[in-house]
This record gives C-alpha cells, structure tokens and sequence, in this order.
C-alpha cells in the first residue's frame, strides 16, 4: 500500500552526507523520497530502467546515483529484487501514531521480498509497531 501523503524533512538537504552530494544524485533522492509507490515503510520495488526514463535520464546514470546513495547510506537497494528502502531519516521524519498507521506499516513489512531490507525496516521500525496485537477498539491486529 502507498501512501497518501509523503513527509519530506526540509533539513534533509542540509544534513550530510545529502549536503555533499552532487546536483543529480541529489535530486534522485528527491524524487525517491517523493516516489508514490513507496509504502508507509520507505520500501517499494523499483524497476531502474522505467524509473530512468519516467526521469528523461540515463538508466546508466541513475544507476551509478543509486550507487552513490548506497555508499552513503542514505537508502538501500537489494539488486536482487529491485527494491529499495529510505533507510536514512525515514522513521525519523514519519511517525506512526495512530493505529491505522501502524497497521498500515505492519502490512507494508509483509510485502518486503529482500531479506536484508526487511532485516533493516524491522530494525528502524521497531519503536512504530504495536506492541501487542490489539488495537484500540480491542479488535485484532492482522
């Protein structure tokens, strides 16, 4: 499930390393952050040729940005599966208050395919999911 709106923390593009990055690579992280297809997680299957040309660029270009993005450890992409995660300043600029928010980020876990970034979410997600499986109402969390 994708969410419906997207929190973009202003200070991103001030904090490093997103402020040493150069103009393209950080205006793919950009448009990473913003991607609709990103569930409540900051995870979504991303297929880096239709992301290229969505962009009018290089997929050879983006590719090498993706890269520097990972090097920097500002996301994370499993070249396996073609999914990538916001792995930095996501869970720090999205809180998941409500019970609809935290049940909708427990089913955007399920959809996870990559071992490692499912390990990662869990990880960074661990203080946003319910601690039982009841919500509220008293009903059950699936």
């Amino acid at each position: 499930m994708s969410r419906e709106i997207t929190v973009f923390p202003t200070y991103l593009k001030r904090r490093r390393p997103v402020c040493d990055l150069d103009f393209y690579t950080m205006s793919i992280l950009m448009h990473l952050w913003t991607d609709g297809d990103l569930s409540y997680a900051g995870h979504a299957r991303l297929n880096l040729v239709a992301f290229a040309k969505s962009l009018n660029t290089d997929d050879k270009d983006l590719k090498l940005a993706v890269k520097k993005l990972c090097k920097f450890k500002l996301i994370m992409f499993d070249w396996a599966t073609s999914e990538i995660f916001i792995c930095k300043y996501w869970f720090r600029a999205h809180s998941f208050k409500t019970f609809i928010q935290k049940k909708n980020l427990h089913s955007a876990l399920g959809k996870v395919a990559s071992c490692k970034l499912k390990e990662e979410i869990l990880k960074q997600a661990k203080d946003h999911l319910p601690k039982n499986t009841e919500n509220e109402e008293g009903g059950m969390f699936r």
